[in-house]
């Protein structure tokens, strides 16, 4: 078994530049956390390059913020929103939340993204 590359870890930002990086409460102690993702997206063929958007939230309903991950695939044309849940020492693999066929929507075309409950 692979072992799980989203774990907890003390980087050097200066040596190791993040593709990618996101706020939020991922070990679920009330503070700010900052999550920097590099390479690519596993169990996929993505590389993070290709994410257009990520968001940090409580997507799941289970504590702790999650990411969500919003990328083209170049394979098929299409779109993909990936869900990584929050565990205490790092992210489970990813879930696809969505899948689109080619220009139903193009996420590079989106500025901007809010999470939150929005719920009236």
């Amino acid at each position: 078994m692979k072992p799980n590359p989203f774990i907890a870890r003390t980087i050097d930002v200066n040596d190791n530049h993040p593709e990618l990086n996101v706020s939020g409460d991922f070990d679920e102690d009330g503070n700010s956390d900052l999550a920097f993702i590099y390479g690519s997206v596993p169990s996929s063929s993505i590389g993070i390059d290709r994410v257009e958007h990520a968001l940090a939230g409580e997507f799941s309903g289970e504590g702790g913020s999650d990411l969500v991950l919003f990328f083209d695939d170049p394979e098929t044309g299409g779109q993909e929103i990936l869900i990584l849940q929050s565990e205490s020492a790092g992210f489970n693999l990813p879930t696809k939340l969505y899948v689109s066929s080619p220009t139903l929507i193009v996420f590079n075309e989106l500025s901007t993204l809010v999470p939150g409950n929005f719920v009236y």
